[in-house]
């Protein structure tokens, strides 16, 4: 038998830059698959606090839950739908290192007068947006407030004049 000669630029040169170029491609992927999950887990707990805000809505004033919802995620502020809302909040109160509890707070006005209603639900820490956790991890605290939708409202105050 005759002896083979061995490719030693196979081994030393091609062998390390297809092993370099999968381990760059693989954490490229695994980024974007970060990245989306990240892009995901934002815009349903947005949409949550959203539904949570149309539902509520829905029974108070009687417009539909999906109307209310499409009106409020296309941030469609003069809709008639919408004429009552004043605000949305979300308040966010850790209670474990894995649980929180999302209140939503809705202020409309109805007859004149405000009217106020939250819903609370739990949510898992990893159903949280990054921002959230994030700020949570950093300051330590136990609450965390946003404000989703506030309208702002004229007041029109009637001066009396002093004699």
């Amino acid at each position: 038998m005759r002896d083979q000669p061995i490719n030693t630029f196979g081994r030393q040169v091609v062998q390390p830059l297809l092993a370099a170029a999968a381990i760059v491609v693989g954490a490229f992927l695994v980024y974007i698959w970060i990245r989306r999950n990240s892009e995901k887990t934002d815009r349903g707990f947005r949409n949550q606090v959203i539904k949570d805000a149309a539902d509520w809505m829905a029974k108070t004033t009687g417009a539909t839950s999906e109307s209310l919802f499409e009106a409020l995620i296309n941030e469609q502020r003069d809709d008639p739908l919408l004429a009552p809302l004043l605000r949305i909040d979300c308040e966010i109160l850790k209670t474990s290192p894995d649980k929180c509890n999302r209140t939503v707070v809705v202020a409309i006005k109805d007859a004149g007068k405000v009217v106020i209603g939250n819903i609370t639900r739990e949510v898992p820490w990893e159903y949280l947006p990054d921002e959230v956790c994030s700020e949570f991890i950093k300051t330590g605290e136990k609450t965390q407030s946003f404000i989703f939708v506030e309208k702002r409202v004229q007041i029109s105050v009637q001066a009396e004049q002093l004699d």
